[in-house]
């Protein structure tokens, strides 16, 4: 049941005294953060592997400047006793070293570490990915716990005779034939449906609907986007 049909976001947030706003998005928008991260195209890997390239070889051609300019200091203004004659010669076998790993080094050598590092992550990203797709296996099969998108502290629970779903700590009510994982998926399917189009954090806020029941609404005040949700 939708009592709110048609009206302008400004009319929408006149009713300001009986909204009630909740932060829960930030953690779904963190979860589709995490996903987009994990799938980000192989173009852009490149570009971050390029860039991390040029980086190295600037800071070492930096810091190799640096230690010429230091020897050829030490040459033009001699030594000027015995301590400077003792190490100069040692300051002057440190840079050929540093100047002959210099040559030797491969970048690409170190992007192959980079690599079996990167692989590692990937795999623990993906164990991560499994154990939460099996928790949430696990809650489809048993009771499915939805925190209120409200309060963000009670969670959902469900009067099937009279078709109604409470908030254990707000004490929201919505009347709704739906399942308790249909209404969880119809949260994140509005939340990612909002995501796609404005990078701006939605909120969920409770209209009063016939003085008994409320309906459950995403709005978001920079796009105008709002939908019932129950």
């Amino acid at each position: 049941m939708q009592c709110w049909q048609s009206g302008t976001m400004e009319e929408f947030y006149n009713m300001a005294e009986s909204l009630v706003i909740s932060p829960v998005t930030y953690r779904i928008k963190a979860k589709n953060a995490y996903l987009r991260m994990k799938n980000c195209s192989p173009k852009f890997r490149t570009v971050l592997r390029q860039k991390y390239r040029e980086r190295v070889q600037t800071s070492r051609s930096q810091l190799l400047d640096k230690f010429r300019h230091i020897e050829d200091e030490e040459i033009r203004n001699g030594a000027h006793d015995s301590v400077d004659i003792e190490f100069t010669p040692r300051k002057h076998c440190m840079i050929e070293e540093l100047l002959q790993y210099n040559e030797d080094f491969n970048i690409d050598d170190e992007l192959l570490v980079e690599d079996s590092m990167e692989e590692e992550l990937t795999q623990f990203e993906n164990w991560l990915l499994q154990e939460y797709e099996s928790l949430w296996n696990e809650e489809k099969y048993n009771e499915v716990i939805i925190t209120c998108p409200l309060c963000c502290v009670g969670h959902f629970k469900t009067v099937n005779v009279h078709k109604l779903i409470y908030c254990t700590k707000c004490g929201s009510l919505f009347k709704t034939e739906r399942s308790a994982l249909k209404i969880q998926n119809d949260i994140f399917s509005e939340v990612d449906s909002h995501n796609s189009q404005c990078h701006a954090d939605p909120a969920f806020v409770k209209v009063p609907c016939d003085g008994t029941y409320d309906n459950l609404c995403i709005v978001c005040d920079i796009c105008s986007y709002m939908q019932v949700i129950i």
